[in-house]
């Protein structure tokens, strides 16, 4: 079985190398001096489920090469444009892609670009980061992928991503109603990063103080009404989540802070950007995302000096 990864940062080399140490024929697909280093000196993750080193095929473009099985596609979501069009080659009526980013448009959009294949939905929690080239740490014990089809079928294609997965020790499951839980994920993630990027407090400290924590909970609130108006979520979300995040130890930083703070492009469109577009959609008013997409949108200009 032939194995893409689209986005080899701490999410895909994350999951892209545990596919590889198991074995499978895995080709990463990276750019600049991550590439080199993957090239010349192979993937190394540090990670409390187990640290390790593979030597790994990894190439800048996918010119020339057979068709994939299976995709697991990473990039960040404002990448997807430009990351569908170098996979073209690979892709065939017989692929199978699984998108694990943030957002809940990402499944979709991909299947009407790539017009073949079958193009699965993931949802996964967690948290890896790309620390230099080569290098990746992984610090949270959660690690689940749940995957799903936006079409209600696709079994044969779902269960070659669980038998895949588990051959890797990668924890997986099907997720019957992939929609929903796209948005569960949304409605975590939204103040999560949204709020932790604009304010540059950790979303711990934000939860500590009764100021933040009632505006955290706001715009939790905000998402979680749209999420039940498109996707049928439960209004207990609210409450779980909160939960979670009480009972679950620190969180650590949002990976859109951390790319904040590095002066990368942050994904507030596909998060809290989300959030706004899809409730003018169904008439859901969505104040408190819509000022922080406002302002982080402007803010992310003038953070990468583009400002105009």
């Amino acid at each position: 079985m032939r194995i893409v990864v689209m986005g080899s940062g701490g999410l895909g080399g994350y999951f892209g190398g545990l596919l590889a140490r198991s074995g499978a024929d895995v080709t990463f697909v990276a750019r600049g001096a991550h590439l080199q280093a993957l090239q010349e000196r192979g993937l190394t993750v540090r990670s409390v489920n187990g640290d390790f080193y593979v030597a790994v095929q990894a190439r800048a473009a996918l010119q020339g090469q057979l068709a994939a099985d299976v995709v697991l596609f990473c990039v960040k979501t404002y990448d997807a444009a430009a990351a569908a069009a170098l996979l073209q080659p690979v892709i065939a009526a017989h692929t199978v892609v699984l998108t694990l980013q943030n957002g809940v448009d990402m499944a979709a959009d991909l299947q009407a670009s790539f017009g073949r294949g079958t193009v699965l939905a993931g949802v996964t929690r967690i948290g890896a980061t790309l620390v230099e080239p080569g290098v990746i740490e992984q610090p949270t014990s959660y690690r689940l992928i749940e995957c799903g089809s936006l079409l209600g079928h696709a079994e044969a294609e779902i269960e070659r991503v669980l038998t895949l997965c588990r051959s890797a020790d990668i924890p997986v499951q099907v997720a019957p109603h992939i929609q929903s839980s796209l948005w569960e994920k949304l409605v975590y993630i939204a103040p999560f990063s949204g709020l932790s990027t604009l304010t540059r407090l950790t979303p711990a400290q934000l939860l500590a103080h009764e100021a933040t924590r009632t505006l955290y909970r706001a715009v939790m609130q905000e998402t979680a009404l749209v999420a039940q108006a498109v996707a049928g979520v439960a209004p207990e979300i609210v409450e779980r989540t909160m939960h979670f995040l009480d009972t679950s130890g620190d969180p650590g930083d949002s990976s859109m802070a951390v790319d904040f703070q590095r002066q990368r492009r942050i994904e507030v469109e596909a998060i809290n950007g989300a959030v706004v577009r899809h409730g003018q959609r169904v008439q859901i008013p969505t104040p408190y995302n819509a000022m922080i997409y406002q302002a982080l949108t402007v803010m992310d200009r003038y953070n990468r000096q583009d400002g105009r």
